[in-house]
């Protein structure tokens, strides 16, 4: 994820540790969704934080947040 350099790691889950939380984030594959002719993937992402204080957090999703708004992932 481009909004947190050189703290993201990837195994079987993707992992951030930023400055004291640390999250871990699943993702699983879900059957397609079918509009018409379309067909738009999808994908379930679970969020279990490991470390750090809630404000810390919020902190975290904020940033991700404001990231995924703005296409950079």
């Amino acid at each position: 994820m481009q909004a947190f350099p050189g703290c993201v790691s990837i195994d079987d889950s993707v992992r951030i540790a930023w400055q004291e939380v640390v999250v871990k984030i699943r993702l699983r594959r879900l059957p397609d969704f079918f509009v018409g002719l379309v067909v738009l993937p999808m994908l379930e992402a679970t969020w279990e934080f490991i470390e750090g204080a809630e404000s810390c957090q919020r902190e975290l999703l904020k940033k991700a947040d404001l990231s995924m708004k703005r296409g950079l992932g």
